[in-house]
């Protein structure tokens, strides 16, 4: 859902500014450091779900912290966030997050499981 706003420039007699604020939805992978393990989320606000799961305030990761944000993607609509979250917990999905981390994978020594 986007919000609209009007500016007006008081320095001119300039035509008003119509600005756009656009909220985004995003899918997100997460690295734990302890069990070595993915984890795969949505979010409407990335910085808050992040601070959340490394407080411990997530079920399904408080155990499993320190946890690592090592990728993310953004989206308009939520329900493109959550087709997606779903396919990227699938089977095509990880091989797909295995070639698009590759190189990442390879740096920490994580074994992607197929």
């Amino acid at each position: 859902m986007a919000e609209w706003s009007i500016a007006f420039d008081c320095k001119s007699n300039a035509r008003p500014l119509i600005r756009q604020q656009v909220f985004m939805y995003y899918v997100y992978v997460l690295y734990s450091e302890k069990d070595k393990h993915l984890y795969i989320g949505s979010t409407p606000d990335l910085k808050k779900r992040i601070l959340k799961h490394n407080t411990g305030r997530v079920r399904s990761t408080k155990n499993r912290r320190p946890l690592k944000l090592i990728y993310y993607e953004a989206y308009i609509l939520r329900r493109d966030t959550l087709r997606r979250e779903k396919y990227l917990k699938s089977g095509g999905g990880r091989k797909e997050l295995a070639k698009q981390l590759e190189k990442y994978f390879e740096k920490i020594g994580y074994e992607f499981s197929k």
